[in-house]
């Protein structure tokens, strides 16, 4: 990653973008674009033999970060300020633990 970071002078920059264009690009911190960063999330789900790899897109990662770092206690507003959503509201609609049927009261009850 330190090699990454200096590889882009992201360190005399922290406002340059993380992902930048490794192309020489006519203006510098040129972010990468999206098509691209769609194209290599596909390549490394084949390269790791992801089952049903094409049904997975960047925006379901995001969703999955999302709930997964909910669900490790983060605090929504961290959450929020990481995924740089504007409103909680936008962050806790990506929220996928509600769709947990087994964390459901009445899987506790006995009958």
């Amino acid at each position: 990653m330190r090699l990454y970071l200096s590889k882009y002078n992201y360190a005399s920059d922290p406002e340059a973008p993380l992902f930048q264009n490794s192309r020489k690009s006519p203006k510098p911190y040129t972010p990468i674009s999206t098509v691209n960063i769609r194209y290599i999330f596909k390549k490394y789900l084949r390269r790791a033999e992801i089952p049903n790899f094409e049904k997975y897109s960047v925006h379901s990662a995001r969703a999955t970060f999302i709930t997964e770092a909910l669900r490790n206690n983060t605090p929504v507003e961290d959450v929020q300020r990481t995924v740089t959503h504007a409103n909680v509201s936008t962050t806790l609609m990506y929220d996928t633990r509600s769709h947990e049927p087994e964390k459901s009261a009445s899987f506790k009850v006995d009958y």
